[in-house]
């Protein structure tokens, strides 16, 4: 009986160590040329986000003033003394904020992270970042609001989505170039 051994003569098989050499460095200047594509692409998923969860509090706090048949608030969160939109957003029953005694939250959004978030509130000409969005039993936008208009804009890039509150409650969104983190 005659039987067959594996035995390897003459050279051994693998890469040698500067095929392994170049097929790193071949990797790396691919991933190196795929990461801002991918750094773009997150930025964009984020505005999207954000997009998506204010006008989810909208459409919600709208919802539930004509369930409640009362006014309902959407108001940018208080951060150290601070209110602003950047900081999150809340759904209440109050016009006095989030989180303040007496006021019924019924529901509460995370500040977008990594982009920019300016809302702006107009009430009888004069514009604020920290004033309330208000909708009555109908589910409308308070009269005494003029203008409601928000800015998601990315750090990476000029891009940006640009949120405008109609007086119905419906939310009209366009894409837009910032400057200087405000839609144009």
């Amino acid at each position: 009986m005659y039987f067959r051994t594996n035995t390897f003569h003459g050279r051994a098989r693998g890469f040698t160590l500067i095929e392994l050499m170049v097929a790193v460095a071949v990797l790396a200047i691919l991933i190196s040329m795929a990461v801002p594509s991918f750094t773009a692409q997150i930025q964009r998923n984020k505005m999207r986000s954000t997009t998506a969860d204010l006008i989810v509090a909208v459409a919600h706090a709208r919802s539930e003033a004509v369930t409640r048949a009362t006014t309902l608030y959407v108001h940018p969160k208080t951060i150290n003394n601070t209110a602003a939109w950047a900081n999150g957003w809340c759904v209440s029953t109050l016009s006095s904020g989030c989180g303040v005694a007496g006021t019924t939250l019924i529901r509460e959004f995370d500040g977008p992270r990594g982009i920019s978030l300016i809302g702006s509130v107009t009430t009888a000409g004069a514009a604020s970042a920290s004033k309330p969005l208000e909708f009555n039993s109908l589910g409308h936008r308070n009269n005494s609001i003029t203008a409601n208009t928000f800015s998601i804009c990315s750090a990476s890039s000029t891009l940006g989505k640009k949120i405008e509150i109609l007086d119905l409650g419906q939310a009209l969104v366009q894409d837009c170039t910032c400057s200087s983190n405000v839609c144009n």
